[in-house]
């Protein structure tokens, strides 16, 4: 069983256990069970009923339908401290209409069905935390689907860095991009080729946007990448004052 203290420590801010009390998370961690995964091993085949609520401890999942020619198409991008299975969790008379991957090697906690259903009904802050999990899934839904559907390629990129950097910086002088999926991975998720991404974030270079230092990619000033900026990433920024885009912002 995992540690209590350093669990909290290290999770307890994430989004489905924030604000529950210390004997909430540890009546969930004794139900549940620490699972491993190897790259590429399947947690959960499309069709399949879910019967548990997937956490990553460490690690990379990935989410994804498969299309008409058999190809595996990149729904949700999952890393440490997110929740996996959430948007299916309650199509309770349904298969899965998605399918669960890891990555690379990856650790999860299960939680069962039985558990999550009960504290939804019992718990009000468990309940909320699942409710906000699965607004801020839906959000970024239906944001990937307007990149798609509208911007061109560049843009799609640059709008995506942009967004995995207001995620992940540790300050709003923070150049350093913090990209923990494989290119081709990426690639699928923005509806390109890895050939077409590799392209793109060369001209992202050349319009001084970014700069690359073999895997490392950085931005050239910390708003170089505020061009892409919209409101939906204008809501994950808190440099009000150093904002130069300020179009974006809501009064």
């Amino acid at each position: 069983m995992l540690d209590l203290d350093r669990f909290i420590s290290s999770y307890g801010g994430s989004g489905l256990f924030a604000n529950l009390d210390r004997n909430v998370i540890a009546d969930i961690l004794s139900v549940s069970q620490e699972c491993t995964a190897v790259e590429n091993e399947y947690l959960l085949y499309e069709g399949d009923h879910i019967e548990y609520l997937f956490f990553i401890l460490q690690g990379e999942l990935i989410t994804f339908r498969t299309n008409t020619q058999g190809d595996e198409v990149s729904v949700r991008l999952l890393e440490t401290g997110d929740v996996c299975g959430d948007s299916v969790f309650f199509m309770d008379k349904v298969g899965s209409p998605i399918g669960i991957k890891a990555l690379v090697g990856a650790k999860f906690l299960r939680i069962p069905r039985k558990t999550v259903l009960k504290l939804v009904t019992e718990n009000i802050q468990f309940s909320n935390n699942i409710v906000s999990v699965l607004a801020n899934f839906y959000q970024i839904a239906l944001m990937q689907i307007h990149n798609l559907a509208v911007k061109k390629t560049k843009d799609r990129l640059g709008h995506f860095l942009l967004f995995q950097h207001l995620k992940k910086r540790h300050s709003s002088k923070d150049t350093e991009l913090y990209l923990n999926f494989k290119k081709n991975v990426i690639a699928n998720f923005l509806g390109m080729t890895p050939e077409t991404l590799s392209r793109q974030l060369h001209a992202l270079e050349k319009d001084d946007y970014i700069m690359i230092d073999k895997e490392e990619i950085y931005l050239s000033s910390p708003h170089s990448l505020c061009h892409f900026c919209d409101e939906d990433t204008a809501v994950y920024c808190k440099d009000l004052e150093g904002c130069p885009n300020k179009r974006t912002r809501t009064p």
